[in-house]
């Protein structure tokens, strides 16, 4: 008799479980993790710090000593965060979900390369396994 006051439609606002895994072991991480998220952060991790040693040795010839201050800076930020996610992506710490959500966003702007990978990782990244095993509702 219950059955009359079920909608004949799901109600698309009402909150859907997340399917739970049981373990965040690096075998059952999802395939945009290993595959795609995990392998970006280490080139960042290879790339950065040559990035870093071509800005102290003054590549950018009209680059004053303050401006080349910031750029190493800013880098060496990044560097710190990239080896930090690396190892959070790695363990499914819940942070690292957010953290290269984040990174994603901003690297769209890097047209085009930048664009089609991180485009395609923020495609997947939102899909419920992926949220599940950094368990992110």
């Amino acid at each position: 008799m219950n059955d009359f006051n079920q909608p004949p439609i799901p109600d698309p606002f009402q909150q859907q479980p997340v399917p739970q895994l049981a373990s965040r072991d690096w075998k059952s991480a999802p395939p945009i993790v290993k595959g795609w998220a995990y392998p970006l952060t280490w080139l960042g991790i290879i790339v950065l710090p040559l990035i870093i040693i071509a800005a102290l040795a003054g590549f950018g010839e009209n680059q004053s000593a303050i401006e080349r201050f910031v750029a190493v800076g800013l880098y060496s930020v990044l560097l710190i965060v990239d080896i930090w996610l690396n190892r959070a992506l790695k363990k499914g710490t819940s942070a690292a979900w957010t953290v290269q959500l984040i990174i994603s966003i901003l690297a769209l702007c890097g047209f085009p390369v930048g664009t089609l990978i991180h485009g395609y990782i923020l495609s997947q990244w939102f899909k419920p396994e992926t949220k599940a095993w950094f368990g992110v509702q």
